[in-house]
């Protein structure tokens, strides 16, 4: 406690109590003020606080980044089948799926060597290995990589040795000395005519430009000519803007689809985003199991999916 004087008295008070004993007048006090110097130290300690935390966070996320794209890609080599990325950047997923763990990048103008490859699947999976050990599977679609091409092997005759020209040319004059060998006539295998391909003709969808719910069904038709029975069909819708894809398909048949108009059918799931969709594969099957999987005039059904 301190002794200080009542403004109004001018005599000794307590500075703790509200009124003068003496006089009775309210007692003001004075609020401390900071200095002009103290708030410019304050000041500048907060701007430099933040200055640092930018700086720091840059650093830190950019140092990132480097770490994930330098020395990755693998060496050039033409006697292995290898590709090389073509578009920005392709996700490298820990299992064939896009719905499985994304464990790196790989980038434009890098080259790996393709150890396996899953044409079966509408993504056509790649699986790779980096240089510095990540080892996954990327989309090997169009757009995505180049296939790089690879060096013909061949294989330099080497001239036979003085030793075995002389054993050669005694063998024929061995086999030339055989007289009166029956004579056996070749008679080439019969080749049996094989079941004729399978030909698109048309396909086509139903509501095509329209609007799709998640949970609704896509109804699309096929137009097919061949000589045998069909008794499966299936189409994927691939969609243009990311890596979500349908399945449509009819349930296999033994008595034969209806080449006229093979109904094929999906369901949206709540994954799907508007397309532009395109179906770029297709496989139909016949009673000898010959299939087509290619569609020769690939195109596009743009519709629209709400929730």
């Amino acid at each position: 406690m301190a002794l200080i004087k009542c403004n109004e008295c001018g005599k000794e008070i307590s500075d703790t109590t509200k009124k003068c004993i003496h006089c009775g007048a309210k007692i003001k006090k004075e609020r401390k003020k900071l200095s002009k110097k103290k708030k410019l130290i304050i000041l500048s300690i907060v701007i430099l606080t933040v200055i640092v935390g930018v700086v720091t966070t840059y650093v830190i996320f950019s140092k990132e980044e480097v770490e994930v794209r330098v020395d990755q890609s693998n060496e050039r080599d033409d006697t292995k089948e290898q590709i090389e990325v073509i578009t920005d950047y392709i996700n490298i997923r820990e299992k064939k799926s896009i719905d499985s763990k994304a464990i790196g990048k790989v980038y434009e103008g890098e080259i790996y060597t393709v150890i396996s490859q899953d044409d079966r699947s509408p993504y056509y999976f790649i699986e790779i290995e980096t240089k510095d050990g990540k080892h996954g599977f990327i989309s090997g679609q169009d757009g995505y990589v180049e296939k790089l091409s690879m060096k013909e092997v061949v294989e330099e005759e080497t001239e036979p040795l003085e030793e075995q020209v002389e054993q050669d040319i005694t063998d024929n004059n061995v086999n030339n000395a055989v007289i009166n060998e029956p004579v056996i006539e070749y008679t080439p295998p019969v080749v049996q005519e094989q079941p004729q391909d399978i030909v698109i003709q048309n396909i086509w969808m139903d509501n095509a430009g329209g609007t799709f719910r998640v949970g609704d069904t896509i109804t699309i038709h096929a137009s097919v000519s061949s000589k045998n029975k069909l008794t499966s069909a299936v189409i994927w819708l691939h969609s243009t803007v990311n890596e979500q894809s349908i399945e449509c398909y009819v349930a296999s048949s033994p008595d034969g689809l209806n080449t006229n108009d093979i109904v094929i059918q999906g369901t949206i799931t709540d994954r799907m985003l508007p397309g532009p969709w395109e179906y770029h594969w297709s496989g139909f099957t016949d009673q000898y199991n010959i299939n087509v999987t290619e569609y020769n005039n690939p195109g596009r059904f743009s519709f629209t999916v709400v929730e």
